[in-house]
């Protein structure tokens, strides 16, 4: 099975997308992540039943007790740790998820979409497709094959913020046939 990683070279220097064995970090991540979520919900969820609970909708023309005040004093003290819960869960997954443990791609690479991208503008020399090949290959990784739109738009976005980019290489080729990817599917 071939490795589902992509490397991009460009006239100023080598792209390289890492291969997807991190991908139970991030795995991992995204489930601490929607747990947080998920409890902080839950949280919201309960609070609102029992403020709801605690304020039935009266009809018109009936007056509030003095018993309402403390229920509605009640209801602003858990609504208040509601909101402290809240941040703490937000900046412990804000610390989990700058730690260089739980770092979706090594350092100096970007992320985007499942994939970790390597951006070495201007320090690389120049490079034909074939040494940009074997490049890749040496970091268990591959010329990039563009899958989808979004992947297209993210690597023609990098392309705008390094302008020395005049170009770049891929893994589409007409060594074999003509408008194949490197791993043998038919162009876009």
């Amino acid at each position: 099975m071939e490795p589902l990683s992509a490397c991009l070279e460009n006239n100023d220097g080598i792209h390289v997308q890492a291969g997807r064995d991190d991908t139970h970090r991030f795995r991992l991540l995204r489930r601490v992540a929607i747990l947080l979520l998920c409890l902080v919900l839950a949280e919201g969820l309960l609070l609102a039943l029992a403020v709801s609970s605690m304020f039935p909708v009266a009809a018109p023309g009936l007056e509030q007790t003095a018993g309402d005040d403390g229920k509605a004093t009640e209801a602003m003290e858990l609504m208040s740790q509601c909101q402290a819960d809240l941040r703490t869960m937000s900046l412990l997954l804000l610390n989990i998820s700058q730690d260089a443990r739980c770092q979706l791609c090594p350092e100096k690479w970007l992320w985007s979409w499942g994939s970790c991208y390597f951006f070495s503008v201007g320090l690389e020399d120049d490079r034909k497709w074939d040494e940009s090949m074997e490049f890749c290959e040496e970091y268990n990784a591959s010329l990039a094959v563009i899958g989808d739109h979004r992947e297209m738009e993210f690597i023609q976005g990098k392309m705008r913020v390094y302008q020395q980019m005049e170009f770049l290489w891929v893994g589409l080729t007409d060594s074999l046939k003509e408008g194949h990817w490197i791993g043998g599917a038919v162009e876009h």
